[in-house]
């Protein structure tokens, strides 16, 4: 197994189509933890959030994609965010129509408690389009064309949803 860790997701993934589960192993062990964040950044459960992960792995296994995979990483993106918005859009019991971000954060930004869960608040106060490419960014560590593959918009759009963010949280968080 140690030698498959040397090969791309897309080496990994051709394994995996042909039945090797240890490509498969590889491949979770590399993308569970980035897909949770973002995943768990858009649903108020931790379990729902983790099952939907668990099941953007089993579609990857049953999945024979009609053309060619460019980008791994995007593709298990894009199914998990589907997969989250099917979810949302079908909840009865969901509070609002617009999901909101984790209160809790996993680690504390700049050794301050109180300023992480004050960026967590307000990242779950942007709009979901923007929130969206935020939580691609820094939890999936996508790049802006990867986010515009995951979302179906051109990669100035993702760029521009990111920047406005950006902006928005900077002004919301500063110090008065």
């Amino acid at each position: 197994m140690e030698e498959e860790l040397d090969h791309s997701d897309g080496d990994l993934l051709k394994r995996l189509l042909g039945g090797n589960s240890e490509a498969a192993a590889i491949l979770y062990d590399r993308h569970h933890r980035p897909l949770y964040s973002y995943v768990r950044s858009l649903l108020k459960d931790e379990a729902l959030s983790e099952d939907v992960v668990h099941e953007t792995f089993l579609r990857l296994l049953e999945s024979r994609p009609g053309k060619p995979v460019a980008s791994v990483r995007s593709f298990l993106f894009a199914m998990a965010r589907n997969r989250t918005l099917d979810l949302i859009r079908r909840s009865a019991v969901q509070e609002s129509a617009q999901p909101r971000i984790a209160v809790r954060a996993s680690a504390p930004v700049a050794d301050d408690p109180a300023l992480g869960q004050a960026a967590l608040a307000a990242l779950g106060r942007l709009p979901l389009d923007q929130r969206e490419a935020v939580s691609l960014k820094v939890f999936g560590r996508l790049t802006f064309a990867q986010i515009a593959e995951v979302l179906s918009i051109p990669t100035g759009t993702a760029a521009s949803r990111y920047r406005y963010a950006l902006e928005k949280l900077a002004q919301e968080l500063s110090v008065e």
